[in-house]
């Protein structure tokens, strides 16, 4: 997957304060845990490619 098909974690903050979901929707939507979702958003941790693929519409 090309980077420049990725969210970027402002990005995904941003679609979830658009749709009104707190992380733990988004992270059930994405079959990850909240604690991914949060550590995403704040810069200390980077999509894996495996999560990616499986999930690429769930924001």
């Amino acid at each position: 997957m090309d980077s420049r098909t990725l969210l970027s974690a402002d990005q995904v903050r941003a679609a979830r304060a658009l749709l009104n979901w707190p992380r733990v929707r988004l992270a059930a939507k994405a079959n990850l845990s909240e604690m991914v979702i949060s550590a995403f958003e704040n810069g200390y941790r980077k999509p894996r490619p495996h999560n990616i693929a499986d999930h690429p519409q769930s924001v």
